[in-house]
């Protein structure tokens, strides 16, 4: 299955970046971790979710990155932060996500990933 030109403009990026990671498109629904990791054949801990965030000091938006089989503690996030933070509702991600996802240009949202999640599962 051919991928999408908006795929293979970030297949382009992580290969210009000596990443040598494949962009898939996979024929499946994959909205959820347990979706994405019964399409890989793979655990849903393998799995790395982005979930958005609202700020609700400044009004920004902010991009986690977990293990599909953790929830993120908003409360917790916040005190590490030192700010206030609620699941963004559509409309929000849409405006603050505009186009940063497609290697635009655009300042993307902040980036606070979980990799203590996720190092478990890394290959070297």
């Amino acid at each position: 299955m051919p991928l999408p030109e908006a795929s293979q403009r970030v297949q382009r990026a992580l290969l210009e970046r000596g990443l040598t990671c494949e962009v898939r498109r996979l024929p499946d629904s994959t909205h959820t971790a347990a979706q994405a990791a019964a399409a890989l054949g793979c655990e849903v801990a393998q799995i790395a979710k982005s979930l958005v965030f609202r700020d609700l000091a400044d009004d920004k938006a902010l991009l986690i990155i977990a293990s599909g089989a953790n929830r993120v503690d908003e409360a917790r996030v916040g005190t590490l932060l030192g700010t206030r933070i609620e699941k963004a509702d559509a409309d929000f991600v849409s405006i603050a996500t505009c186009c940063a996802m497609t290697l635009s240009g655009r300042q993307p949202a902040p980036l606070t990933p979980c990799a203590s999640c996720l190092r478990a599962h890394w290959q070297h």
